[in-house]
């Protein structure tokens, strides 16, 4: 298997592409106003759930954050609280915590705890020696986590590393008495190598980047190249853009020419197998379990893309052989297996509903790129900042082809907004009109 990684980079936000065999598995979209997992908060609680011993804390954001073993907290105390992981909905506080762990390569400190933890990837024959060198360089009133790094050997430079762990503790320690309101105290720098860490440890992965300032960020590490073509836009070469819309769609074709409907409800997702179009000249039953087959792993490649986790239910067309479904599953479970994400296969119910569950980690694709229409209020619309990029994009493709006079833009009111903010459009000559009331309509034209 092929695998290829694009960085596509533009002022506002980072799109990180995963490809295998030049099909895109997985997306990532880093916005440069997302909350950055790891951040440290300085913190009101807003209200104390003794039921649940559990805070929801006021940390400046559009949410209340959810603080569970809220112990002897009081309601209007101020906390120091770090983000404990990313938000899974856009309608849910993040997760908090009050134990404050601050990253490095090799060293994790914890501050106001104690002792020397360490990774389970370091030998036990070097695990006493790790352990002393680690007691020599940790700081007075803290704890340390070596990490993996320590496996092969010493790590140079690790006491300097130790005391700029400590020095930032005691930055947002400062910062948190200084302050008196809620709000950001401390996050680490929206590193790029940091996201695309997952997907660099598998050999011989070929990353292409486009922009200077991620490619210097990923300097140093194997198969990193600068995209430089003066035709096209990255994604374009690719034809990730293609996909991520047919990602984005409620029905995805399969290649025998069946389909799949899929609905999102609030506490599971549902994919409804048909068969089609699918015409070929087979017994019915064997019929039934190939478009099956053929479903099964577009459903695991599409929860994998759009990062759909939670409970979800496949409504298979119906086998009447036992035998094949548990061909089904075995297939279904070898799958899941390619998942960079923990996924359980339950099996299937005498209904011939596959039943799947998927861990939740981030926003999923639909969320990031549609929002509730505020007119209907029952339907979904394309997020303004979505519409923003796709006009750049249409833009930047026409300037690579030799274009570049001016531009008429036609778009909504909110989508004029995004782009008055995007320093892009400071480059170029432009003049803005309204569409009235149609959000998801757009238009460039050349003046």
């Amino acid at each position: 298997m092929n695998r290829t990684v694009l960085v596509d980079d533009s002022s506002l936000e980072t799109r990180i592409a995963m490809l295998e065999d030049q099909r895109l598995a997985e997306l990532r979209v880093i916005d440069r106003d997302a909350l950055i997992p790891g951040a440290v908060y300085r913190g009101r609680v807003e209200r104390v759930d003794r039921s649940l011993n559990a805070a929801f804390v006021d940390i400046g954001e559009h949410l209340p954050g959810f603080l569970p073993d809220a112990g002897q907290v009081h309601q209007g105390d101020a906390l120091l609280v770090q983000l404990d992981a990313v938000p899974v909905t856009r309608t849910k506080g993040v997760r908090l915590t009050r134990k404050i762990l601050l990253n490095s390569p090799s060293l994790v400190l914890l501050p106001g705890q104690s002792g020397i933890r360490l990774s389970k990837k370091i030998k036990k024959q070097r695990e006493a020696a790790v352990r002393r060198t680690g007691e020599a360089i940790c700081p007075e009133g803290c704890g340390l986590i070596m990490r993996s790094l320590w496996q092969n050997g010493d790590v140079p430079g690790a006491g300097e590393e130790a005391g700029t762990l400590f020095a930032t503790w005691q930055n947002i320690e400062t910062a948190f008495l200084k302050s008196s309101t809620p709000g950001l105290v401390y996050a680490e720098p929206r590193l790029v190598r940091h996201f695309c860490e997952p997907y660099l440890s598998v050999p011989n992965t070929m990353v292409y980047v486009n922009s200077r300032e991620s490619f210097d960020q990923l300097s140093g590490l194997q198969n990193v190249t600068l995209f430089e073509e003066q035709s096209s836009l990255l994604f374009d070469v690719y034809q990730v853009e293609k996909q991520i819309d047919r990602a984005l769609q409620n029905r995805i074709w399969l290649k025998s020419g069946g389909y799949l409907t899929v609905d999102y409800c609030e506490a599971f997702t549902i994919y409804d197998v048909n068969s089609g179009k699918d015409d070929r000249k087979k017994a019915p039953e064997e019929k039934a379990y190939l478009i099956d087959c053929e479903a099964i792993e577009a459903i695991l490649n599409h929860i994998r893309l759009c990062n759909i986790g939670g409970i979800i239910l496949a409504d298979l067309i119906d086998l009447p052989d036992g035998a094949r479904q548990e061909e089904l599953l075995h297939l279904a479970r070898t799958k899941a297996g390619q998942d960079t994400q923990k996924v359980s296969v339950e099996g299937i119910t005498s209904l011939g509903i596959l039943q799947l569950t998927r861990k939740r980690t981030g926003l999923p694709l639909r969320e990031i790129y549609y929002e509730p229409c505020h007119c209907c209020e029952s339907g979904m619309q394309v997020r303004a900042f979505v519409l923003r990029d796709k006009i750049r994009r249409e833009i930047e493709r026409r300037i690579l082809s030799g274009s570049h006079s001016g531009y008429e833009i036609t778009c909504h009111r909110d989508v004029q907004a995004e782009i008055k903010m995007d320093p892009f459009f400071e480059t170029i000559e432009f003049r803005l009109k309204d569409t009235g009331g149609r959000r998801n309509e757009y238009s460039v034209k050349a003046i």
